[in-house]
């Protein structure tokens, strides 16, 4: 079964036809979950020459945890020849679901573990080395992937896609993140509204979560860690081309064209 997943996963990846099977069908607990990330990724590193470039949160929204029935955000990676620079202009044709997320990223300039329990806050912020703003284009390589259960998602590397960073902000530390207006638009027109706090109320929290998530693995969030901590406007999935501007006040702003 675990093999035949993620061979169908792979599958969809080489095909671009994405897995037709219900993700509902496909059931597992999250240790085992992660170990078929771990194959999956394995396998995309192999057959593409790439690297982890960093971790992504997946469901950062409270709504989103309680309909997954979890504590805590999912983790995903963010891969090397899926990094680009703002400005950067890809084809729509390269995803499947293309869904366009506007979060606040971060680079860890010390170890963020979590195994003696949960950092405080201020901890988190203590590790953080660098703030700057993102846009992931989380991908999906399930047909029907908005019902996928937990176990699924974590399987297809918790919806990573490619991920757009912008410049690092050099004052974000005297920046409230909770309160930070955020804006997605698309070719001058504002398509979603939000702020910091939709990332579970604050994205240093969410970050804290993730960590101790890690932490039941025996895994570290190491110095060094590139970290996308999730949606702070409601997903937007792309449905053709269109130049898109994400924006997080004094935070900066991050630029993305799908052609």
């Amino acid at each position: 079964m675990a093999s035949d997943w993620i061979g169908s996963l792979l599958q969809a990846r080489r095909s671009g036809a994405p897995f037709g099977v219900h993700p509902s069908e496909l059931q597992c607990g999250l240790p085992e979950a992660y170990a078929l990330q771990h194959t999956h990724l394995q396998r995309v590193l192999q057959q593409d020459g790439d690297a982890v470039h960093g971790a992504k949160l997946s469901v950062t929204s409270a709504p989103a945890l309680e309909r997954l029935g979890l504590k805590a955000p999912l983790l995903g990676p963010i891969l090397r020849g899926r990094s680009h620079a703002s400005g950067v202009v890809l084809p729509r044709s390269r995803f499947f679901a293309c869904i366009l997320e506007a979060e606040i990223g971060f680079v860890l300039g010390a170890d963020l573990d979590a195994r003696d329990g949960a950092p405080p806050r201020e901890a988190v912020a203590d590790a953080i080395a660098a703030a700057f703003p993102c846009i992931e284009i989380a991908d999906s390589r399930y047909a029907q992937w908005a019902e996928a259960p937990a176990c699924a998602i974590v399987a297809d590397l918790a919806y990573a896609g490619d991920w757009v960073r912008g410049t690092d902000c050099a004052g974000w530390r005297a920046l409230d993140l909770r309160t930070l207006p955020v804006t997605l638009s698309r070719d001058g027109e504002v398509i979603r509204e939000g702020s910091g706090d939709a990332v579970l109320g604050d994205p240093l929290h969410a970050l804290a979560l993730a960590a101790t998530e890690a932490a039941t693995r025996g895994e570290v969030l190491r110095a060094g860690t590139l970290l996308s901590t999730g949606a702070c406007t409601a997903p937007w999935p792309a449905p053709g081309a269109g130049s898109f501007v994400a924006e997080f006040g004094p935070l900066g702003s991050v630029t993305l064209t799908l052609t």
